[in-house]
């Protein structure tokens, strides 16, 4: 499921009848909170503007009279749910309308703006060596803490019948997601004999055991030891989706532990019980591909086109954009 923060909302546009001689506070991105909010002194958020309204209307500043926020073209990154509750209703004779300034293009975003600038070529050549020589070559890196960005998420199983959650985060060049690096990049990994189903919740097992399969492409010896990667795909019935994190490769016997029991337990010799394996730094070898090291917080990304004046976003919400 895709955060509803992944999403950029175009303010809508209220066009409203202003009877009386309306109070108007204005939003800009060149603006500063601790202005008053004229449109010579602008304010910087939509909070602000918010919070200057209820306090002039809790003073009898506004009262009676109507109020418009105009909020002038540009992006703004909200840190949190932009709400607007009963403090902030208007009347019929004194409505209260939040407008684009003019033809002015607003977005609320519940994503982080990255700049293009923070990327750099990898300086680390332990790094360099884990990717093939054309992503070496391609790959720039950036340390999502410069961006100011502190909250990424985490992995988490989800899938038939697991609860919707919020997925961790993901990011977006030019408005359109990337793809978390993965093997194979198109097509898919048949689950080879499985030595051990693992519990079956569906019947009632609920000894959280993930299951023990053999793999069935070499591939899988490159990923040993390493943490926090990720299956998905279906892995028993084919109306049934998961997506599961590896516990143990182990290139010995040739298998692959799974750290969380599947719905049905697992199956294969057929064609739909397959996979892909998903967030691998190793697997990072195309353009529009990327990963994100959460221990170190530096940030990977082969670029799918030119990185001048790119729009570079990640996602920070895990909440709606606005509530009303």
């Amino acid at each position: 499921m895709k955060k509803t923060f992944l999403q950029l909302l175009p303010l809508l546009l209220f066009f409203l009848p202003i009877v009386l001689l309306s109070q108007e506070i204005h939003v800009s991105k060149k603006g500063n909170d601790n202005n008053p909010g004229t449109k010579m002194k602008p304010l910087a958020t939509p909070e602000a503007a918010r919070d200057l309204l209820r306090e002039m209307r809790a003073k009898n500043k506004a009262q009676g009279k109507p109020a418009t926020v105009l909020i002038h073209a540009g992006t703004y990154d909200l840190a949190s749910t932009f709400v607007l509750d009963s403090r902030d209703g208007g009347t019929e004779e004194s409505p209260i309308t939040w407008m684009a300034n003019g033809s002015d293009n607003v977005i609320l975003s519940g994503g982080k703006t990255i700049s293009p600038d923070l990327f750099k070529k990898i300086s680390d050549p332990a790094i360099s060596k884990r990717l093939n020589k054309d992503a070496a070559d391609q790959v720039l890196e950036m340390d999502i803490r410069e961006a100011g960005i502190t909250a990424i998420g985490k992995h988490q199983q989800y899938g038939h019948a697991l609860p919707v959650i919020p997925a961790a985060v993901e990011l977006f060049f030019n408005h359109k997601p990337m793809t978390l690096a993965r093997y194979p990049n198109r097509g898919d990994i048949k689950i080879g004999k499985v030595t051990d189903k693992g519990s079956v919740p569906r019947i009632g097992d609920k000894s959280n055991r993930g299951g023990v399969f053999s793999y069935t492409d070499v591939r899988h010896k490159n990923w040993a030891g390493q943490q926090n990667i990720w299956i998905q795909g279906t892995l028993n019935y084919g109306f049934a989706d998961d997506y599961n994190p590896i516990e143990k490769i182990d290139t010995f016997s040739q298998t692959v532990k799974l750290g969380k029991p599947h719905l049905y337990g697992l199956g294969s010799g057929m064609d739909f019980q397959s996979y892909v394996a998903i967030n691998i730094l190793e697997e990072l070898d195309e353009p529009g591909e990327w990963f994100l090291d959460e221990n170190t917080g530096k940030l990977y990304l082969w670029p799918p086109a030119s990185m001048k004046g790119a729009d570079i976003k990640v996602s920070a919400l895990e909440g709606p954009i606005v509530a009303l």
